[in-house]
């Protein structure tokens, strides 16, 4: 690493000595723990890695393959939990195929029950009765989609009634809940980060991504690509060839925003889908 002091604040920068520093932490975690296994947690891997990449192209590949050539190198000696916010294909072309030794897990919405008991334990928490809170906690739930962001969010704004003196929510009122966050212009779930990302993760097609989005947030029922394909050359939208369209879809799969089911497409989430109609006006 290099520090570099500048009239602000100190930043520090990577330069071509952090490959070979991270080398030999690693090596040395490995040497001092003897017999034992070494458990390897790095969180935000690929944010690290594409920032790399941004700095100086191909630093986060060497980056990845630093970690790959590690986890070869010592097998069993060494285990390694890899999390982040966004998919390795945001780094390079190249990245997916560092990791193509780990197993995937990817972390979506937790199992129905687990969610209810999140929302009760968090009711009752805030001061529900018990019996309330079992009883208004599938709700919450089923209208967070199993999600514990929004449930936490719903737990929050039915307890603000409460303790604001109102009365408490019956099962069937906690939609408008969602319904309220959604045309809150100050988004206080910050749905808008569906949106504001896209510049983030695909650059110049941002728009492109976008519109294809509108198509998708706007259609009663899941589309096949033929169909999209057909509202694209009807509406402008600069996609040129099938291939291209296939390939953009599978970029939204990959990051959550699309759920393939046999040959047709749809929002993965109907939250976010009408978050993003209202976004999008």
């Amino acid at each position: 690493l290099r520090v570099t002091l500048t009239a602000g604040p100190v930043r520090v920068e990577r330069d071509g000595r952090a490959a070979a520093a991270l080398d030999q932490l690693l090596e040395r975690a490995v040497d001092r723990a003897g017999h034992r296994q070494v458990v390897l947690f790095i969180d935000e891997v690929t944010v690290l890695a594409r920032n790399l990449e941004r700095q100086e192209r191909g630093s986060g590949d060497s980056f990845l393959h630093t970690l790959r050539r590690f986890r070869q190198e010592h097998g069993a000696a060494v285990a390694t939990v890899l999390s982040g916010s966004i998919g390795f294909h945001h780094v390079s072309p190249d990245a997916p195929s560092t990791v193509n030794d780990i197993r995937k897990i990817t972390v979506g919405p937790i199992r129905a029950d687990h969610a209810a008991y999140l929302a009760e334990c968090l009711l009752f928490g805030g001061g529900l009765s018990a019996e309330t809170a079992h009883h208004l906690a599938p709700a919450v739930a089923e209208a967070g989609e199993n999600v514990p962001y929004y449930i936490q969010h719903l737990v929050a704004a039915s307890l603000a009634m409460y303790r604001g003196g109102r009365r408490i929510l019956s099962p069937a009122e906690v939609p408008d809940l969602v319904t309220a966050a959604i045309e809150d212009p100050t988004d206080p779930w910050d749905l808008r980060h569906y949106r504001d990302r896209l510049a983030h993760y695909y650059g110049d097609d941002a728009p492109v991504i976008a519109k294809l989005l509108d198509i998708y947030a706007h259609a009663p029922a899941p589309l096949d690509v033929d169909e999209v394909l057909a509202q694209v050359r009807s509406t402008g939208i600069p996609i040129g060839e099938r291939d291209e369209l296939v390939s953009f879809i599978e970029r939204l799969e990959l990051d959550h925003y699309l759920v393939r089911t046999g040959d047709r497409d749809r929002f993965a989430s109907a939250l976010v889908q009408r978050a993003w109609r209202a976004i999008r006006r």
